[in-house]
């Protein structure tokens, strides 16, 4: 099996995949057998990729505030502020809370 077989099978498998870099954000989908690309730049710190709740818990937590603090703040539990804050990691490509910060401005 070829490699572009492979890689068009692992497509189908995950209709809508995509990836938010640094400086792009690129969707993939096949249609009508060809592979379709939607490249778009990522504004500014590419807080366009993340939810509204997402994009609050990362700027509490790039004010330095604990996880515990950020749930009571917003009124959430601490399991989902770090559900969000592991998401938002994964999203900016931040490795740390010192990372978020410096990536936020914070």
């Amino acid at each position: 099996m070829s490699s572009s077989t492979i890689r068009e099978r692992a497509l189908r498998s995950d209709a809508g995949r995509r990836f938010a870099g640094t400086h792009i954000a690129v969707g993939a989908r096949m249609q009508g057998g060809l592979l379709c690309l939607l490249v778009t730049g990522r504004r500014d710190n590419g807080l366009d990729v993340l939810t509204a709740a997402e994009r609050r818990v990362a700027q509490l937590a790039a004010r330095g505030h604990q996880y515990k603090e950020i749930a009571n703040v917003i009124g959430v539990s601490p399991s989902t502020v770090l559900n969000q804050l592991h998401e938002v990691y994964r999203k900016l490509g931040a490795p740390n809370k010192a990372a978020l910060a410096a990536l936020l401005g914070g």
